[in-house]
């Protein structure tokens, strides 16, 4: 990867790290809404925008022909949906800081889907920076400032979700290899979506009744962080290694705990930071030698 290369990767990172940032608040805001119902919506507006893109530069969404690239497609799509009911639903019962830096463990789980299911060999930075990162974790486990009935509820959704994100971010990095940006992440939005209105038509949610402000903030959901902040990580996807991207979304907890207190009043404890900081110091230990191979 040459010099422009990596400029143009960190450049557009940066772009949907500041996208991505706004999801915990505007997740907030959304609160009258269901969590099944706002994972529907923020992964059904981007699935239609990038469709319509696709269309008019007539990429391929689906090859029918190749039947492994339709089972990770639907493999992807099945994670993404979990890492968002997860998350989201994760933002009701704790703190925006314990939940972001939570749903962020994804290179670790990269790092052992790599180990366990791809036979790669984990590193000795890579098993200190995972033990750092279970200490960070259990700090936050026993800290933070509850928003909702049980803040250990929260933190152990938040975690799952980030489980749920390293699948995904895994099975991204092989599908990227062969379809371009449009391609895959309308493929994969478009397979979430139908999951979730699916999930939502037979749990008996309701689709629609809400408030005209909160439909702007579904709106707003789907397209700042979603459409431009994870469409922009499933671009340098082919450019980068998924731990060496998950790495890059690690500036997100700043942005988000930044907007949360801003807006929400929302200050993190000293356990949080303490934990946080601990658990991303984890992250940064278990990717670095990846990161400077790949990036």
């Amino acid at each position: 990867m040459n010099i422009s290369q990596n400029s143009k990767t960190y450049l557009i990172i940066s772009v949907g790290l500041v996208s991505i940032s706004t999801a915990s608040l505007l997740i907030r805001w959304a609160e009258e809404v269901p969590t099944l119902i706002i994972a529907a919506y923020r992964l059904s507006v981007a699935a239609l925008i990038l469709t319509g893109i696709s269309l008019k530069q007539k990429s391929i969404l689906y090859d029918l022909s190749n039947h492994k690239e339709l089972l990770l497609t639907l493999a992807a799509g099945v994670a993404l949906s979990l890492h968002f009911i997860f998350w989201i639903e994760s933002l009701r019962l704790t703190s925006v800081a314990s939940s972001v830096v939570l749903v962020l463990t994804s290179p670790i789980w990269t790092a052992l889907i790599s180990h366990f299911f791809l036979k790669e060999t984990l590193e000795p930075n890579q098993l200190y920076g995972i033990l750092v990162a279970i200490i960070g974790v259990s700090l936050i486990a026993f800290s933070g400032t509850a928003v909702g009935s049980s803040a250990s509820e929260g933190n152990l959704l938040a975690l799952l979700g980030g489980v749920m994100a390293g699948i995904y971010l895994s099975l991204g990095r092989i599908l990227r290899r062969n379809k371009g940006t449009i391609a895959y992440s309308g493929s994969v939005y478009l397979t979430a979506a139908v999951i979730l209105v699916l999930m939502a038509v037979i749990s008996g949610r309701e689709l629609t009744g809400y408030s005209f402000n909160m439909y702007i903030l579904l709106l707003m959901i789907g397209i700042i962080p979603q459409l431009i902040g994870h469409t922009s990580f499933n671009w340098a996807l082919k450019h980068s290694s998924a731990v060496s991207v998950s790495v890059l979304m690690l500036g997100e907890p700043v942005g988000a705990t930044l907007l949360a207190a801003l807006f929400l009043r929302e200050i993190p404890s000293g356990g949080e930071l303490f934990g946080g900081g601990i658990l991303l110091t984890g992250i940064y230990l278990s990717t670095k030698q990846i990161r400077g191979e790949n990036v």
